[in-house]
């Protein structure tokens, strides 16, 4: 495959590309709880980490809550997808909302106070101290993100109406 406008630095050179080849791998991936920074009440995702997961890891996403943030574990394939697309309202949907409904469910059912001194807890605790407890985790966790999954529907069908 050539390109008509390849940049000048590659001059003539062609390059053999097929489909499904990766042709950039970005190294990290930050996602936008689309909030604003307060230090004394950070946003969400400062206590959210997306990491990719060991080799061996058999699950495509993994939670784990023992330490001071909240640390999703990936597999490689999972992270690559994530790595490659653009849609923050999908990655939301898919990878962080699932993982907040599961720790606001961890705080809510914290008897032993395991997670109370947490970076991650006290951040949830601070957002969810004006919201009614009564509520289930997942309505919780919507209304912190913005509610991600109608956000992306309504980017899809947007994006439909303009083609």
């Amino acid at each position: 495959m050539s390109w008509k406008r390849q940049h000048q630095d590659y001059g003539g050179l062609t390059f053999p590309v097929e489909k499904g080849d990766y042709l950039a791998v970005p190294l990290q991936f930050v996602f936008n709880a689309d909030k604003m920074w307060d230090p004394l009440n950070p946003p969400v995702s400062s206590c959210i980490h997306i990491v990719k997961g060991q080799k061996s890891q058999k699950e495509s996403c993994e939670l784990d809550l023992a330490g001071e943030f909240i640390q999703v574990k990936v597999s490689e394939t999972v992270y690559d997808w994530m790595s490659m697309t653009s849609d923050d309202q999908l990655k939301m949907s898919l990878i962080v909302l699932p993982a907040l409904v599961e720790a606001i469910d961890s705080i809510r059912n914290d008897a032993n106070n395991e997670y109370q001194d947490t970076e991650w807890a006290r951040t949830l605790n601070n957002y969810l101290q004006n919201e009614d407890r009564d509520q289930r985790s997942i309505a919780l966790a919507q209304r912190i993100l913005k509610d991600p999954v109608t956000q992306y529907i309504s980017n899809e069908q947007q994006q439909g109406e303009d083609e």
